[in-house]
């Protein structure tokens, strides 16, 4: 659908042109896989480079922070990997005060989704019926949509 929006020209291959692809496609990977610490170490030199003369410091400190950033990075994963936090599991518990004022701990599912709804519509329409501008005189000279008799005094400063 996209290539007929965009008139993308559609090119039609027989199964042992694609298989030939393939091949190609995953020979050439295995070429730039092997060369990729070469490239990515260019583009850290060039990038440090660059990030030195905008901001008047050091190339040398420059690459050394992008270095030690990268492998902090790869550190990282590798410490999420092992410890199989490669994905959150989302939330499993949440602290409730019940009726009595008391902090519950809720790990049901439904009750899960129920508290998290709830603290949601209070945390994000807080300010609906509360909110000082939506009364009094400051409300009527604004008006709801700032379309108030006073709304091009205040624009104006005066």
């Amino acid at each position: 659908q996209l290539m007929r929006t965009y008139d993308i020209p559609v090119r039609e291959y027989s199964l042992d042109e694609a298989l030939a692809n393939l091949e190609a496609s995953k020979s050439h990977y295995e070429t730039v896989k092997v060369e990729s610490a070469a490239i990515r170490t260019s583009y850290l030199d060039n990038l440090a480079q660059a990030i030195a003369e905008r901001d008047g410091v050091s190339a040398a400190s420059v690459l050394k922070s992008l270095i030690h950033r990268e492998e902090q990075r790869d550190i990282s994963l590798a410490i999420k990997y092992v410890t199989k936090k490669l994905f959150g599991d989302g939330t499993s518990k949440v602290l409730v005060p019940n009726a009595k004022g008391e902090m519950v701990e809720i790990t049901a599912r439904e009750q899960l989704e129920r508290a998290i709804i709830l603290e949601n519509i209070r945390k994000y329409h807080a300010t609906e019926r509360y909110c000082p501008l939506l009364k009094g005189e400051l409300f009527e000279a604004i008006g709801l949509l700032g379309d108030g008799p006073a709304v091009t005094a205040i624009l104006n400063g005066t």
